[in-house]
């Protein structure tokens, strides 16, 4: 299917949604007061107006920001996800009525069935409703609790050179945290206290730190300063980080765009964390040593010569968040990498 073809199709989606969410809801108070369904209609739209208002504005005015901004663009999704859904049970009765329709063109009437009809319908109404509930509640709790119901999963690592010295050594990577979309200090201030109590002997950020600014973070720079680990916490830009997703010619142009990236970097310093550009470490252990490699998120040509810095000393770590950089690794000479990103 051409790429072309899908505006439509999900632009058809969502017309049927708005006109088979008001049948389901014009349904349900058919049998209420004349003065009640006109409330109940008028409601209807005007939310349904509000929100989507709000929603086109939250995710074309992202110039400055405001972490509800996401909240009403997550607000659109879940109205629309819920009115895709409660297209089918109702679409599939305008078929069966469809059906009917024509066998009773054909064979004549067979007798009135208005009084099930009129139950069939408000059954199906209802059935819509709550079917179209369940994708609204989920995206709507998603958005609210779920981005900060924090857990850890725990991965056991095995290669072969792995230096003695390094054995039950414990590697914890954060990413993604997105400060932009926080609206108080107190998720991050959990997160951090969960990252804590792993003890762990390494830690990475691998990316997205801002959702496109760089002043989103600092409000948080004390709270992430308190990440605790026995070596030097490195990190590494994601694509978020490098704010591709803002208009900058309403924001000043290049120039504006590159000290935004430039203010990013020392709020990694500020952090406390050592952000590695196309670089590398060693971390050693009596006498025996591992490598850090830190690459941007963007092309894997750095690579090669990232790698080279480090020989002859195995395994290399090599923190990044691009699926370009994996087919790279067995060509950089090194003998194991063990690559740690997330998915953007």
């Amino acid at each position: 299917m051409s790429r072309s073809v899908l505006p439509f199709i999900f632009f058809a989606l969502v017309i049927a949604g708005e006109w088979y969410g008001f049948q389901a809801v014009r349904t349900m108070v058919q049998h209420a007061s004349p003065a009640t369904r006109r409330t109940t209609h008028a409601v209807y739209w005007v939310l349904t107006a509000l929100i989507w208002g709000l929603g086109i504005w939250a995710m074309s005015n992202r110039r400055e920001h405001a972490s509800f901004k996401s909240y009403f663009g997550g607000l659109l999704l879940a109205m629309v996800a819920a009115k895709i859904v409660i297209i089918i049970p109702l679409l599939l009765e305008d078929v069966v009525r469809v059906g009917r329709w024509a066998a009773r063109a054909i064979s004549g009437p067979a007798g009135s069935t208005e009084g099930t009809a009129i139950s069939r319908s408000e059954f199906l109404s209802k059935l819509a409703l709550v079917a179209g509930a369940v994708p609204f509640v989920a995206l709507i709790w998603g958005m609210v609790k779920g981005g900060t119901d924090y857990t850890v999963k725990r991965v056991t690592l095995r290669f072969p050179n792995l230096p003695a010295s390094f054995d039950g050594f414990k590697v914890l990577q954060i990413s993604d945290l997105h400060t932009g979309s926080f609206q108080s200090k107190e998720p991050l201030q959990r997160a951090v206290a969960l990252i804590n109590q792993q003890q762990a002997d390494l830690v990475f950020m691998t990316g997205d730190l801002v959702n496109n600014f760089a002043h989103e973070v600092e409000e948080h720079i004390d709270t992430l300063a308190g990440i605790r680990s026995s070596l030097p916490i490195y990190s590494v830009l994601g694509n978020h980080d490098y704010a591709d997703y803002v208009n900058w010619e309403e924001q000043g142009g290049a120039q504006a765009k590159a000290a935004n990236l430039a203010r990013i970097k020392v709020n990694h310093a500020k952090i406390g964390w050592e952000l590695l550009l196309d670089e590398a470490r060693t971390v050693e252990r009596n006498g025996e040593k591992i490598a850090i490699l830190g690459v941007q998120n963007w092309g894997p040509v750095v690579l090669p010569s990232t790698a080279s810095s480090i020989r002859p000393t195995p395994p290399p770590t090599l923190p990044c968040r691009s699926k370009s950089y994996f087919p790279m690794t067995p060509r950089t000479g090194m003998s194991k990498y063990t690559p740690t990103r997330t998915s953007t």
